[in-house]
């Protein structure tokens, strides 16, 4: 042991009078233990303070004293890809939030396209020189920063807001108010990060459509199509709102309204929609926006489309992982925002429910969600009536007659149920479906909020619930003809409903389970009209005269759209009926010489007896040619 460091000879070679040599290192070899390794690493990533890099003018070729050695230097983990530079927000927030720093990563230079400028090595010096602009850390960074086990997180670099949702994520009921944890981050920075993944994709700002077209389209769809859908809130939902929260879901609520009223746009902000949901959706974003959006492009989707059983089965699973699916037992907050945000999310897990009922009756596929996961749907509307006028009690009434289908669907689920029993449930759901209709209905006392007079659309799938029953009650005995004059009485009533659609717009801005059950209406007339009377024909080839009348109306010329493929679906069938009664009916030969008296030549010569009058009604449709029914490979997809 020497006495000083610059001592030449230490006390034991001083005793023994020998040189003093400081004895040669042998390394071990093979790997390091690894909790040495471990610390060798924490000691070489750990550096005290960010480099503060002279000005530019003071930089000279040689080595500045103060600058660590190159190699020193951290390496950037991945070179930033240019997609779309969204416009920095002017004022002093622009350069207050930032990135958290990693614990031994130095900071780095800012993107020079936010300034307009293409990066250069040159112009690194400069970047640090002024310390008002040197990165700030929050209590929060520091936090993270010393984290346990934390060293390097690439987290950072890849999807900034990725961890911190992972770790700040909620794991209860969304209107629970949990506290953060200590590892939170301040309310400032949560704000920050949790920007929707969207951001910047605004098609506004992407000179899509001009700020002002972007008001009229979304005032369109406040007015004339969320009364159909029933998932926005007017005063919650505006466009300055829609903007700040989800990119997604403005760009998805215009491109909808433009699909009627701008169809020069529809194209291209369709296009847009699909490209941003698509990524946020594999990205594993689970926010109300972009459920919303899964939702509006479903129920106004293309008729080609054939995604709507996916699309919605994905919104129901994000409905579950944000905890919809946990009723609310408290009060509403008493901020009125907050309290329109809670019964926004409690609105869309309403209406996934309405959403998920409609595509099983009509793909005929088991449903996804529990009856006891939803409350009561008209207790839950009546109970804030204040924040009126809303679309809540169309969803209560809506919410109503999917139960009632749930009750017919588990009676078919059980083996073979007899006869008997099926007649008895017939008959009080087609009585509860009448006492829906007089309580929701009622002229002189109606439902608080409730406007009857405009509320077609669910009034035609009532009666198309109940013409279902009444064709079960047909089929188990078919030669009834007051269960046959029942079905003909309720599918009056639907053409009915469809003529006001027409007229008043409605006919054109329903989803596709209109044209489903206007086909399967048109199925059941054709399937009833050889055991119908003279009469009840003649009625029968009226309504559908009057569907095709209708939505050849609506279409205007548009042969892609849903009233298009209705209206080539009834032509189709007035055709059929008018070949098959010209063909004659099999077993029913009352002539003297055996011949049918409905059975005529190709050029209108009579065989026998007198041609019907509903014959005459059909001749339009029997010598029309197959061209403009044409639709083939379309029509048979779409169906």
């Amino acid at each position: 042991m020497r006495d000083t460091p610059d001592a030449p000879t230490c006390h034991r070679c001083q005793r023994f009078g020998l040189p003093c040599h400081l004895p040669s290192i042998h390394k071990r070899r093979g790997r390091p233990p690894k909790q040495q390794q471990q610390q060798q690493v924490s000691n070489d990533a750990v550096v005290p303070a960010p480099y503060v890099l002279p000005h530019f003018s003071s930089f000279t070729t040689s080595t500045d004293s103060r600058l660590p050695p190159v190699h020193h230097l951290p390496r950037p983990l991945h070179r930033p890809i240019p997609f779309y530079e969204a416009p920095a927000r002017a004022g002093p927030s622009t350069l207050k939030r930032t990135r958290p720093l990693s614990a031994g990563a130095a900071p780095t230079q800012p993107h020079a396209s936010s300034s307009g400028q293409h990066s250069n090595p040159t112009d690194m010096p400069t970047a640090y020189s002024d310390p008002s602009t040197q990165l700030s850390t929050s209590p929060g960074d520091e936090r993270r920063r010393h984290h346990k086990g934390s060293n390097v997180d690439v987290s950072d670099y890849l999807d900034p807001g990725e961890r911190v949702f992972m770790n700040n994520a909620p794991k209860g009921p969304f209107y629970l108010d949990r506290p953060l944890s200590e590892e939170a981050i301040s309310d400032e920075d949560e704000e920050a990060e949790r920007l929707p993944l969207a951001d910047g994709m605004d098609p506004v700002l992407l000179r899509i459509l001009t700020e002002v077209e972007a008001h009229a389209l979304i005032q369109i769809f406040l007015e004339r199509l969320n009364p159909q859908i029933a998932v926005f809130d007017a005063k919650l939902h505006t466009v300055p709102y829609l903007r700040r929260t989800s990119s997604i879901l403005f760009t998805s609520a215009l491109a909808v309204s433009a699909k009627f009223y701008r169809q020069d746009l529809y194209p291209v902000l369709l296009a847009h929609a699909q490209a941003i949901l698509d990524r946020a959706v594999c990205s594993g974003k689970h926010d109300i926006g972009i459920v919303q959006s899964l939702m509006l492009l479903t129920y106004w989707k293309v008729p080609e489309d054939t995604t709507a059983w996916i699309k919605i089965g994905l919104a129901l699973r994000m409905g579950y992982q944000n905890f919809w699916h946990v009723p609310r037992t408290g009060p509403l907050p008493p901020d009125e925002m907050s309290a329109r945000e809670t019964l926004n999310a409690e609105r869309t897990w309403f209406c996934l429910f309405c959403f998920d009922r409609g595509l099983s009756q009509t793909f005929g596929l088991p449903t996804a969600t529990r009856p006891d996961h939803f409350a009561e749907a008209e207790s839950w509307a009546r109970g804030h009536l204040d924040f009126a006028p809303l679309v809540d009690m169309h969803l209560a009434l809506s919410f109503e007659l999917c139960k009632l289908k749930d009750h017919w669907r588990a009676l078919f689920q059980s083996h073979s149920p007899a006869p008997r029993y099926v007649e008895s449930a017939i008959d009080l759901l087609v009585s509860q479906c009448d006492a829906l209709l007089a309580r929701w209905f009622n002229k002189d006392n109606p439902p608080p909020d409730f406007h009857w007079e405009n509320e077609h659309s669910v009034k035609w799938s009532i009666l198309d619930f109940i013409l279902i029953l009444q064709r079960q009650r047909l089929d188990l005995n078919p030669t009834d003809p007051l269960r046959l004059d029942m079905c003909l009485g309720v599918a009056s009533e639907i053409v009915d409903l469809i003529a006001a659609l027409a007229d008043n717009g409605g006919l054109a801005v329903l989803q596709d389970t209109a044209s489903c059950m206007t086909s399967s209406l048109a199925v059941l007339l054709h399937k009833i009209f050889r055991q119908t009377s003279t009469p009840q024909k003649s009625l029968v080839i009226s309504l559908l005269q009057r569907i095709l009348l209708y939505n050849t109306r609506v279409s205007n010329g548009d042969t892609n759209c849903a009233t298009a493929f209705v209206a080539r679906f009834a032509r189709r069938t007035l055709s059929a009926i008018g070949n098959e009664s010209r063909a004659g009916s099999p077993g029913h030969l009352n002539n003297a010489d055996g011949s049918d008296p409905l059975l005529i030549k190709r050029n209108g010569e009579r065989i026998g007896g007198t041609q019907p009058d509903f014959m005459a009604q059909l001749e339009e449709y029997m010598q029309v040619s197959e061209e403009p029914v044409q639709a083939s490979v379309d029509d048979q997809q779409y169906w």
